[in-house]
């Protein structure tokens, strides 16, 4: 045979090729992979921004509290990587700005790089109702956001947002954490509308609305507060084209995924769906599983916010 004589040997209960050591081809030497290792930066930019985005996974499910520790350690690595990881990542992010000091420290860094205003997707804001300082910045946070897809915040910002004009014209879906009687605003181009603590008369506000979702009460029908809900429900019944009807199981305490129940469809007007979600999930549950495609929305087969 080429390369010398072969011949099998029987050893140690196994056999092992022989070759006489005279006629050995000789061996190229080892590689070195670590001097020839193709270095990440100089990958396709969109080769790059997949590794990125696998790299700081984002959560399918309810959200942990370290779900965002390799996002914020990429951002520490060099100004290239933590451009790079903004673009892949920012974009599939649910944001929430919790607290003032939140607020101001975002708007400072939209100020400071501008670039990064469209690529921002979700935006939760603020807790209840903001001051008059925090509402200024939030105002320029919002004039920053050009491509927004959905906004979970209280009423009276939206209705600031609004009227000046700075609700982006890409944004389909509201959350609103607060509903205020006196507020006065149109949010046109908003489709999918969720309300975390009452209906009321919030109709006329959103006149391009198709979906509905609210926190169905479990109170005694003759409750006030239950019937006057439950007309402004009729109200929006004749335009809507779905309802959704968030219920709290409190007997099953895990946090995993959603459980569907389809609970009525009706000729002639809306379907009318009903999701059980554990008792433990709060509004920021809900919205974040709605940003990542494993919320309320998607488990209902309802139209999502368009991603461009």
């Amino acid at each position: 045979m080429p390369g010398g004589c072969e011949k099998l040997d029987y050893e140690n209960g196994q056999w092992k090729r022989q070759t006489r050591p005279g006629l050995i081809a000789t061996q190229p030497p080892p590689r070195d992979y670590i001097s020839s290792a193709l270095s990440l930066m100089d990958l396709p930019a969109e080769i790059q921004l997949l590794i990125f985005r696998y790299c700081a996974p984002i959560p399918t499910e309810r959200l942990g509290p370290d779900s965002m520790d390799t996002f914020l350690t990429l951002l520490q690595v060099s100004k290239t990587i933590q451009q790079q990881a903004y673009m892949a990542c920012l974009p599939h992010i649910p944001l929430a700005l919790w607290s003032k000091k939140g607020v101001r420290s975002f708007r400072a860094l939209l100020i400071r790089r501008p670039e990064l205003g469209c690529l921002v997707r979700h935006l939760w804001i603020g807790t209840g109702k903001l001051d008059e300082e925090e509402l200024a910045w939030a105002l320029d946070i919002m004039g920053l956001i050009s491509q927004l897809r959905s906004l979970a915040c209280g009423e009276y910002l939206l209705a600031k947002t609004v009227n000046a004009r700075a609700l982006a014209k890409t944004c389909k879906r509201v959350t609103l954490m607060g509903v205020e009687r006196g507020a006065v605003y149109q949010a046109k181009g908003v489709r999918q509308v969720r309300l975390c603590t009452g209906v009321y008369s919030t109709k006329e506000r959103f006149p391009d609305v198709t979906m509905l979702c609210f926190n169905a009460r479990r109170m005694n029908v003759k409750d006030e507060r239950v019937k006057v809900e439950y007309e402004a429900v009729d109200r929006w019944a004749e335009k809507v084209e779905r309802f959704v009807l968030i219920e709290r199981d409190l007997r099953r305490m895990s946090s995993r995924g959603l459980e569907l129940k389809f609970k009525a469809k009706r000729t002639g007007r809306p379907d009318i769906f009903s999701v059980t979600l554990p008792a433990r999930w709060t509004e920021w549950d809900i919205w974040s599983s709605d940003v990542v495609g494993a919320g309320v929305w998607d488990k209902c087969g309802l139209e999502g916010v368009p991603e461009k």
